[in-house]
């Protein structure tokens, strides 16, 4: 991944998951009252105020290669669980023995 990539990337956490049986058929127009759009404009209007006092869209993101090592552990489980859990040379070894890994 080029440094390019990862200015570009911005992973966007996101817990929800919409299932089918559990799908509200009547979130549109919940989402369409008039204070709906009325609340909806007003947090557009705040964020467009600060992009314009700011003269730039503020990402919370530091460094690209934070950025990198972020994107890294989103996208593989298993090695962001070796950086992060395991330590010394059984982070470098190809084979882990089950009495290590359990410890």
């Amino acid at each position: 991944m080029s440094d390019a990539y990862n200015r570009r990337v911005t992973i966007i956490t996101f817990p929800n998951r919409f299932e089918v049986a559990r799908e509200d058929k009547q979130f549109i127009a919940k989402l369409t009252t008039k204070s709906e759009k009325s609340g909806i404009f007003n947090i557009l209007m705040n964020a467009l105020r600060q992009i314009r006092q700011n003269k730039d869209i503020y990402v919370n993101e530091k460094t690209i290669e934070e950025r990198r090592l972020k994107y890294l552990r989103v996208h593989n489980s298993i090695r962001a669980f070796m950086e992060g859990s395991l330590t010394g040379r059984v982070q470098t070894r190809r084979h882990i023995s089950p009495s290590q890994t359990y410890i």
